[in-house]
């Protein structure tokens, strides 16, 4: 899912991509958007509720050091409209540190309830507290699986002498997780100390890796079994130097099937295979995630994927060797030289997708941004896609290095 912000300038809303809060708290270009409006009143809005305009509000915030941040919160009267994929569903600072960026262990945790005792509005608000817990683990997953996607496409074109950009490899990718979690080099480190060390001191392990099953195909197959039973899978996985072993787990039914919808498009299950990041105790899946990717060990190619049809993209771009870069945050060019992006002796700055590209390819002095059509009968992707092209074709004209096309 693709979460949208719009800015409202002159009465016309200007709308932004992106994909953690992270992306808001740490890139340049959302800096500097809330610093400019901050204190105006109802000028911006999060785009995940079609029928409800969510409107933000800007908070100054003072850092211990005497500095201050601005960071993005929902107006009070808006806040239980998020979708659940939205990554202000939970607006908590119970669980979510702005200033430091730092999510709170305590989403690990659910909070049990005694049906015997418990009256059903307490169950009820329990079961609202876990389901927060929930989706906020997403949201700590997605954002460490998007700062190493783009660390490693930086690391390899940083290092990379040529003009043209490489395509990020799975292996470093997954080391590039590694980092992340466990080593010193990478500069958000320091963030994940606390929630690495309340994982191992609560008896959890830390799992990822690729799971090879098909959604459509399991969840039939699993249709008759209750809500807590227990599923047996199995997860590809690695060790630090990338020696592949075979992880064998299980998850309740009522888990898995919470899991999958996050890999439904236009109500379709995107088909296998997964990335799968989880924390299990005894073998037995306590929080799961997992996300559609295209993926060839033997190429060591991958990307993330939206659909079926951007994974036989990807398949297709990986076969005839073209580098291509499946965005997946919304500051992958971050770190890139500007000489680097800027072909052709370009004076112009680097460009700023407002909407996410599905591929861009790279081929010698151009970057061809692609869109892979699928659902043209359906209104809302229809129209989507008429937005994005129009601003692609706008880019486009600005900069004589980029071309549009359409598979």
């Amino acid at each position: 899912m693709n979460n949208y912000l719009l800015f409202c300038n002159n009465e016309n809303w200007e709308q932004v991509y992106f994909n953690t809060k992270s992306d808001i708290i740490n890139n340049g270009f959302f800096k500097k958007k809330l610093e400019s409006f901050y204190g105006k009143r109802n000028h911006i809005r999060c785009a995940c509720n079609e029928k409800n305009h969510i409107y933000m509000n800007i908070r100054k915030n003072k850092k211990k050091d005497g500095t201050f941040f601005f960071s993005l919160g929902t107006n009070p009267n808006y806040a239980n409209l998020h979708s659940n994929d939205c990554p202000f569903f939970n607006n908590s600072d119970e669980y979510y540190d702005e200033e430091n960026n730092i999510f709170n262990s305590i989403i690990l945790d659910e909070v049990k309830t005694n049906k015997t005792s418990s009256s059903p509005t307490d169950i009820n608000k329990i079961d609202e507290v876990n389901k927060k817990r929930r989706f906020t683990f997403r949201h700590f997953c997605k954002d460490i699986l998007a700062n190493a996607y783009k660390y490693s496409f930086n690391s390899i074109n940083l290092k990379n002498d040529r003009r043209n950009f490489c395509t990020p490899t799975f292996s470093d990718f997954y080391k590039k997780i590694y980092k992340i979690l466990l080593d010193t080099d990478i500069r958000n480190k320091r963030k994940m100390e606390t929630i690495i060390s309340n994982i191992k001191s609560k008896g959890y392990n830390l799992k990822y890796g690729i799971l090879n099953n098909n959604l459509n195909e399991l969840l039939t197959n699993i249709n008759s079994k209750k809500n807590n039973e227990l599923i047996n899978l199995g997860l590809n996985s690695f060790t630090k130097d990338f020696d592949q072993y075979y992880y064998n787990f299980n998850i309740t039914k009522k888990h898995l099937v919470d899991a999958a919808q996050i890999c439904k498009i236009f109500n379709n299950y995107i088909s296998g295979p997964y990335f799968v990041f989880m924390i299990t105790k005894n073998k037995i899946a306590h929080r799961f995630y997992l996300l559609p990717v295209y993926v060839d060990l033997i190429k060591d190619s991958f990307c993330f994927v939206d659909s079926d049809r951007e994974r036989e993209y990807a398949e297709y771009l990986t076969k005839n060797s073209i580098s291509f870069l499946k965005p997946f945050g919304n500051d992958e060019f971050k770190y890139i030289k500007r000489e680097k992006i800027i072909l052709n002796n370009s004076t112009a700055a680097k460009p700023r997708f407002y909407t996410r590209p599905d591929f861009l390819e790279f081929d010698n002095d151009k970057i061809k941004i692609v869109e892979v059509l699928g659902f043209m009968d359906n209104k809302e992707y229809v129209d989507h896609l008429s937005k994005k092209r129009e601003e692609y074709e706008k880019l486009c004209k600005i900069y004589n290095f980029l071309e549009y096309k359409e598979v």
